[in-house]
């Protein structure tokens, strides 16, 4: 590729941003997803690929990569990245991951969000008491030291709970003992490579008035000079909705955890032994 002459070279880091943001239903209900990507000093284009295969189901992908301007003419660098990030209201998932490779000279930021937006009508003639869960879980690999940001969000009508997910590259050999630093929710493993977090609504609602629900997740990571990053939370943030036996709701996209797999033994086992150590702190700190 040309270079700039001596006295007028144009600054080595020129960042390029590009980002796709797919909105597969209207406001108030919809599967949101979006991803951008910048890298600094690419020299090449880069390939966009989106796709929403279902009305309900939102989906951003952003793959390529090319050469990198070092801070001279004979340092450069090379770098790769596969971003992406899903969100399904029929299912009541988010899922999000990023992996950067950087060669050489250069750096790299990747942003994902996915997010999901519905409004609930409970029937009856009493109050409803609603229990809505994002368990996400997830894994973070650093070769370098940067800087990895999850954040993960619920809301239910006006009451809102929200977790931060932190985490610093560090050698491989030592990264296994440097957990996870976790601001907001119940964490349930904070171990680099086996992140769970639990995001928990409990509400009473009144039935026939309208509730809107609110689940994002967004993924933040940077990678610098020869490192490889690998965040992956595509294990899934998934929706878990309990109300008592015989309680039916409508949605307004009319796919609200229509597909939503049936939790496990192993996993109502865990959902209870979470509850009690709830529980416990909680008297703990009383």
């Amino acid at each position: 590729r040309g270079r700039q002459p001596t006295g007028s070279r144009r600054l080595p880091l020129l960042p390029m941003l590009l980002a796709a943001v797919l909105v597969a239903l209207p406001a108030m209900s919809q599967a949101q997803a979006s991803a951008s990507v910048t890298l600094s000093g690419i020299a090449t284009p880069v390939l966009l690929d989106a796709d929403v295969s279902q009305p309900e189901r939102a989906s951003a992908l952003l793959s390529g990569g090319g050469p990198l301007d070092g801070p001279s003419d004979d340092i450069d660098g090379h770098g790769d990245f596969l971003v992406g990030a899903t969100a399904d209201l029929a299912r009541g998932t988010l899922r999000s991951a990023a992996q950067l490779n950087i060669v050489g000279q250069g750096g790299a930021q990747a942003l994902t969000q996915a997010g999901l937006f519905d409004t609930l009508v409970f029937d009856g003639s009493r109050p409803v008491p609603l229990q809505l869960r994002l368990a996400v879980h997830g894994a973070f690999f650093d070769s370098g030291n940067g800087f990895h940001e999850v954040v993960a969000r619920l809301q239910v009508g006006g009451q809102t709970e929200q977790a931060t997910l932190q985490w610093y590259g560090w050698t491989y050999q030592t990264q296994h003992n440097h957990p996870v630093r976790v601001v907001g929710g119940q964490a349930i493993s904070t171990e680099a490579a086996n992140t769970i977090v639990w995001l928990t609504v409990d509400q009473m609602v009144l039935p026939g008035v309208p509730v809107d629900v609110v689940a994002l997740l967004r993924l933040d990571t940077t990678a610098g000079a020869n490192s490889l990053v690998n965040l992956n939370f595509g294990n899934t943030a998934q929706l878990w909705l309990q109300v008592p036996e015989g309680v039916t709701y409508t949605s307004a996209s009319g796919r609200f955890m229509t597909a939503a797999p049936v939790p496990e033994p192993a996993t109502v086992a865990l959902w209870l032994a979470g509850l009690l150590l709830g529980a416990m702190l909680r008297r703990r700190r009383g």
